[in-house]
């Protein structure tokens, strides 16, 4: 059997508007779906890492779907960059917080450094003897998963709704 590697590139092309919306929802959406995944995961006792890397990925998309959705040309080619966002939970949430007047909480800022400096070394997925120092029950999420959900509540009619109806 030939293994055939496929590659696709989207070079230098202009979005429309309706593709730049789609893409932004296409984040969110992808976003939910993990925090969805962490949840059924944590209910059925699953590693506690795993879950944790969820939900910091699935906060990570929601946020940067809000960014987008909210000014898509400025935002793309910073989403990636990581002095301007990289991984960072706690970059993507001041942003959020900062356009749409939003305050982040000294708790919830709290939990979300903690959250991200984990996060931001992929010490979820690979460990590293985090588990001997850090179960993962001392790094908490339920307060970031509350506020987050009243958020989504606010953007999700806005962020799933067609933009061509």
């Amino acid at each position: 059997m030939n293994a055939q590697l496929v590659t696709a590139s989207v070079g230098t092309m202009q979005l429309s508007n309706y593709a730049k919306h789609r893409s932004a929802q296409q984040m969110y959406v992808r976003g939910k779906q993990f925090i969805g995944s962490a949840i059924l995961l944590e209910r059925s006792q699953g590693d506690g890492y795993v879950v944790r890397h969820l939900i910091c990925q699935g906060i990570e998309l929601i946020l940067k779907g809000i960014l987008l959705l909210h000014d898509f040309d400025k935002y793309d080619p910073l989403l990636h960059k990581k002095k301007h966002f990289g991984h960072s939970l706690c970059n993507c949430a001041r942003e959020v917080c900062s356009i749409y007047g939003l305050k982040l909480h000294p708790p919830l800022n709290q939990e979300l450094q903690k959250l991200d400096s984990f996060f931001n070394q992929h010490l979820f997925r690979y460990g590293k003897l985090v588990e001997v120092f850090f179960p993962p029950d001392s790094i908490p999420f339920e307060r970031s998963i509350r506020r987050l959900a009243a958020m989504m509540r606010k953007f999700d009619r806005q962020i799933l709704a067609d933009p061509n109806p």
